[in-house]
């Protein structure tokens, strides 16, 4: 009987954590905290990311010393969609300026691929594109904070 309830918990515990069980990543389920770090060029930056509910978040960068203004915007979370055989990606898309001009508008892009919330809290690497840097696509690692 002892064989059989390890057994038993062995199972449900492989089906809880399987990839086929993980949660998909959207507008709500994004709601949190979370760290990104990204380099590119000789460059690095470390991002104070939050999203505050299904459409508006906050962004502020943290310099070895202080920590910078705090810019916010709005978002959707989007499917797009791939020819097979690749499968279809995640994407955030941003808009979003900071309170010293609100005339300059940022657009960004955060391509998840094919991750889930599980590899969000885990930390994974995601693509980033913007306005401020058209053509360049910047691999960075993103990590949900508890």
């Amino acid at each position: 009987m002892k064989a059989f309830l390890n057994l038993t918990a062995a199972s449900v515990l492989t089906l809880l954590v399987s990839p086929a069980f993980a949660s998909d990543i959207t507008a709500q389920s994004l709601v949190g905290r979370y760290r990104i770090e990204a380099h590119a060029f000789g460059k690095s930056a470390v991002l104070k990311f939050t999203v505050l509910n299904d459409h508006e978040f906050e962004v502020q960068r943290i310099y070895a010393d202080h920590e910078g203004k705090i810019c916010n915007g709005t978002f959707k979370v989007e499917r797009e969609k791939k020819p097979w055989p690749f499968k279809d990606a995640t994407v955030f898309n941003g808009v979003g300026s900071c309170p010293d001009d609100r005339s300059k508008v940022a657009d960004f892009k955060v391509n998840f691929k094919e991750e889930s919330m599980n590899d969000l809290r885990n930390g994974t690497e995601v693509s980033v594109t913007s306005s401020l840097a058209a053509g360049i696509t910047v691999k960075a690692q993103m990590r949900k904070e508890q």
